[in-house]
């Protein structure tokens, strides 16, 4: 709700025709709405249970903000595996109903690094060779989004670090274009933090993950949004040593190169931190961004 209304225009018409939007669903698709889950940042979800009888999760995505098309095409592709099924969708609406999964990693009690190793111990599950990457976005559509984002932002939310990081995370978007190869890319989720992996009620001890981007880029992408995570445990030592042993850490779990993990983590916690105050969450922003301008200055 706040983020809807901080969006603005589109995005806080859609919350205030969201019970009109729940009525209809209930009619046409015949199931019983349940409570609503917590969490969710672009988009209304909550548990339902089919006419058939069986546990599922209604996501409603705020109109405008994140299209669902791209998290429908990789649970489709997906089929189960790594990945919650897609039981019934409507684009036109921007509505998912998908199978329902137990509690989230964060949930647990875990450790970070018990985390991290969940987490890419469900991704190598996850990730998938394409043959093509078929309407999901690549490698290079992602840089270009971050790019464009970070000229945008920074100067519409008042400047708010240092010139030279943006530059910096631009430079970086540039360097991870020019590295894109459609053979060396994998199906990937994009946002695999630890609220969107779930536990497997089928497969006690496994794990399967939610809400996924979609995107066909190399695996270092997926594991940067990890390098973006847990930000008061970089900030309570040394931010570049925490986050250079977090970047060996996730680069010996998952088999992929360290350096490209570094610098899409940069990118990442630029955008991110710009993106959590333009959403008015300015303390998270303000720490996301204090973490990145640390990582970028040992760059130099």
């Amino acid at each position: 709700m706040r983020n809807a209304r901080a969006l603005g225009g589109e995005a806080a018409r859609w919350l205030d025709d969201l019970p009109n939007l729940l009525a209809e669903l209930r009619c046409e698709w015949g199931f019983t709405l349940g409570r609503p889950l917590s969490g969710g940042n672009s988009a209304f979800v909550a548990e339902v249970t089919t006419a058939q009888g069986e546990p599922a999760v209604l996501k409603a995505a705020i109109a405008g903000y994140e299209p669902l098309a791209g998290e429908a095409r990789t649970l489709e592709l997906a089929g189960g595996r790594g990945y919650a099924r897609l039981l019934r969708s409507d684009l036109r609406r921007g509505v998912l109903l998908i199978e329902r999964l137990g509690a989230p990693v964060s949930s647990r009690g875990l450790s970070v690094d018990r985390q991290i190793e969940v987490l890419c111990e469900a991704l190598r599950q996850a990730w998938r060779p394409l043959e093509d990457p078929g309407g999901l976005q690549t490698g290079v559509d992602k840089a270009d989004w971050h790019e464009a984002f970070l000229q945008e932002s920074w100067e519409a939310l008042g400047r708010p670090c240092p010139e030279w990081l943006v530059a910096h995370a631009i430079t970086l978007c540039g360097r991870r274009r020019a590295a894109y190869a459609p053979q060396g890319s994998l199906l990937l989720h994009g946002d695999p933090h630890e609220e969107n992996a779930l536990a497997d009620p089928l497969r006690p001890g496994a794990w399967r993950f939610v809400d996924p981007d979609g995107l066909f880029a190399e695996p270092a992408y997926d594991l940067a949004v990890l390098m973006r995570g847990w930000t008061e445990e970089i900030l309570a030592g040394d931010p570049v040593e925490a986050g250079r042993a977090r970047c060996r850490r996730l680069a010996e779990l998952a088999a992929q190169p360290a350096a490209a993990i570094w610098e899409w983590g940069i990118i990442e916690r630029v955008s991110t931190g710009l993106l959590l105050i333009k959403l008015e969450a300015q303390a998270r922003g303000s720490a996301m961004l204090q973490v990145a301008q640390a990582w970028a200055a040992a760059d130099a």
